[in-house]
């Protein structure tokens, strides 16, 4: 279990986080991962916080792989990594379309030596049309998708997720597409293709049920009220009361059956067209009490809520234990462990699999993927390759 990629080869080109997580993900799954990245090493590592050569994005969208830091600009470079792409069962690379290709690493060239190869490509907004040129990171996609625009503050200022959750979902969806298709070759025999996976794209099937519901009703509706987050005396408590009996319950739990008995807000639908007034009503109720009061008033009324917590809440949680949701990570390099969420499903255990160090691995790689000695030697005597310490 968790390890239905044992065997494989996977060249890993990507840098960031979206292709990286992808990468990982065939890592989990007990693939040999190569993350093939610059001397300098992927910018990620440059990420916030900086731990010597990682940081924590690094870390966690590296698990698993080893590192060849090579100079892919440098001929005798480009010919020792398309040794390995003929030895490679999936390349994947992120960078701008045409530039694998001037590196004699696209897929065409690739696939001329290797045709059962399954070759990804992420992007940013894909290989044709007006913007295939244009830089994409998550923040621009954030914005161009609609995804910034549906998630307003209260003064209607479109807001930034503080997540690179379209990098996040576009790796997931990338991964999906390796797994995907080589489970067809598996069941068909029939290899070698090339995929694209653009962070536009996974946007918007990320979205995919909002964009059509904006589409067919464009004005803000609620769906249920309350909901959403309210205030309490010392934090706030994320609330959804879905039935009129729920609403019922919670007006007599608050002391408030007056709501009740006025009758303007028997229904969702009553109380949806006056979401204003009431809502102010119910702020007004919840900010005189403590969060640990607001949970048990609606743990009492049986409607769906959670306190809002921070991080550090979280992770201290009894069901994160319970759920097998968290492993401490051990990273060389870093003083503290690391707390690493588990993949959802995976039953492999491999979820604190260290991160390597930038080119930690270049002479293990090239020697265990049949690269000549006297090569590996002569890389990295001319400074093209960069070899750490294992």
């Amino acid at each position: 279990m968790g390890m239905s990629m044992q065997g494989l080869k996977v060249l890993d080109f990507s840098m960031g986080i979206a292709g990286p997580q992808a990468g990982m993900l065939c890592a989990m799954q007990g693939a040999d991962v190569v993350k093939i990245e610059s001397l300098q090493g992927d910018w990620s590592r440059t990420l916030g916080p900086q731990f010597g050569d990682l940081t924590a994005y690094a870390t966690v969208c590296n698990r698993g792989k080893r590192s060849l830091a090579i100079d892919l600009k440098d001929a005798a470079a480009q010919h020792t990594v398309r040794a390995l792409a003929r030895q490679a069962d999936v390349v994947i690379e992120a960078f701008r379309p045409g530039v694998m290709d001037r590196l004699g690493l696209g897929y065409a060239q690739l696939a001329a030596d290797n045709p059962d190869i399954v070759y990804l490509s992420v992007n940013g907004f894909g290989s044709s049309g007006p913007m295939v040129d244009a830089p994409a990171t998550d923040i621009v996609l954030q914005a161009f998708s609609g995804f910034m625009f549906t998630n307003k503050g209260s003064d209607g200022m479109p807001r930034r997720l503080d997540q690179f959750i379209i990098d996040q979902v576009t790796g997931l969806y990338a991964f999906q597409s390796i797994a995907t298709s080589l489970l067809e070759i598996a069941r068909t025999g029939r290899g070698g293709r090339h995929i694209e996976c653009s962070l536009l794209n996974a946007a918007m099937a990320l979205q995919a049920s909002k964009i059509a519901e904006k589409h067919l009703t464009p004005a803000d509706q609620a769906y249920f009220v309350p909901l959403g987050v309210y205030a309490s005396r010392d934090g706030f408590v994320s609330m959804s009361v879905r039935t009129d009996e729920h609403f019922a319950r919670l007006c007599r739990l608050l002391g408030r059956e007056d709501l009740l008995q006025s009758g303007d807000y028997t229904t969702n639908a009553q109380r949806v067209a006056a979401r204003t007034t009431l809502e102010a009503i119910l702020c007004a109720e919840f900010v005189r009490l403590s969060s640990a009061q607001l949970v048990e008033l609606l743990v009492r009324a049986d409607i769906l809520h959670s306190e809002v917590q921070d991080y550090g809440q979280t992770l201290a949680h009894p069901q994160l234990d319970a759920a097998q949701s968290i492993e401490w990570l051990q990273q060389e390099g870093i003083d503290a462990p690391v707390p690493i969420a588990n993949i959802p499903g995976d039953t492999g255990g491999h979820a604190a699999s260290q991160a390597p160090h930038i080119g930690q691995h270049s002479r293990s790689v090239l020697a265990d993927w049949s690269t000549a000695a006297n090569t590996i030697d002569d890389l990295c005597a001319r400074g093209v390759v960069r070899a750490g310490v294992e």
